[in-house]
């Protein structure tokens, strides 16, 4: 596996989404598409995916905890 690559292609991909997604307007990305208990539309599957690969990153320290629908520092 050539890491350098595979790493430039994930960072090319996620830009590329991102550029997609900020284009889409607000309202196509809310409506009611999955029939998860928790994931409705498109904008909360990507903030699901968004957060917690976050979470799980050895970066993030374990006080920030999603609250509301937000990424939001622990104050216990």
């Amino acid at each position: 596996m050539n890491i350098p690559e595979t790493y430039n292609y994930l960072v090319r991909a996620r830009r590329d989404l991102w550029a997609t997604l900020e284009s889409v307007p607000d309202e196509v990305l809310s409506r009611p598409l999955l029939d998860g208990a928790r994931l409705h539309c498109i904008k909360d599957l990507v903030f699901h995916v968004a957060v917690g690969g976050m979470l799980a990153s050895p970066g993030i320290p374990p006080s920030f905890r999603c609250v509301d629908g937000r990424l939001a520092r622990s104050l216990a």
